[in-house]
């Protein structure tokens, strides 16, 4: 599984991504950070991401966003919301660090996609409240979207 973050600074999605992946270190499955993968400044795009699924052969793509961070206003007529498509368009916006500073509170979007089929399998808005730093906001957000993969048995064994 090929693991992306796009919220907040490269600091940010680095350890996102790397948190995810020693939450999954019980052997569930390889998964490997997007990050480690593309480099320090990773552009997302079709591309980029399909050369790295097929050189890599990732069965799937975890992909945690803010919920919002999309903007309509910058590709015309482009689904935004609910109908987010990782495969289906190139979003600007991913490219464009979304401040993850302090705040009452924060929802993030995670997203698990099949490579096979190029299709969203899974989904879930995780909200967080008052965490005293980014790093704490990040470490549960890792932990429970791991959990609830755990719960809805979508890692490989």
């Amino acid at each position: 599984m090929l693991v992306i973050s796009v919220a907040g600074d490269y600091e940010s999605r680095a350890l996102f991504e790397r948190n995810v992946i020693s939450e999954f270190a019980d052997g569930q499955g390889q998964t490997t950070a997007y990050f480690t993968v593309v480099g320090r400044q990773p552009q997302l795009n079709r591309t980029v991401l399909e050369t790295t699924i097929l050189s890599r052969k990732f069965d799937a793509v975890l992909l945690t966003r803010l919920k919002g961070q999309e903007q309509a206003e910058l590709i015309a007529n482009r689904p935004v919301g609910q109908l987010f498509d990782l495969f289906g368009y190139d979003y600007a916006e991913l490219n464009t660090p979304a401040s993850i500073e302090q705040a009452p509170a924060i929802t993030f979007v995670t997203e698990l996609y099949s490579t096979a089929d190029q299709k969203k399998v899974w989904s879930i808005e995780s909200l967080s409240f008052d965490q005293a730093t980014a790093t704490d906001l990040i470490n549960e957000q890792a932990a429970t979207v791991a959990a609830q993969l755990r719960k809805d048995d979508l890692l490989a064994r």
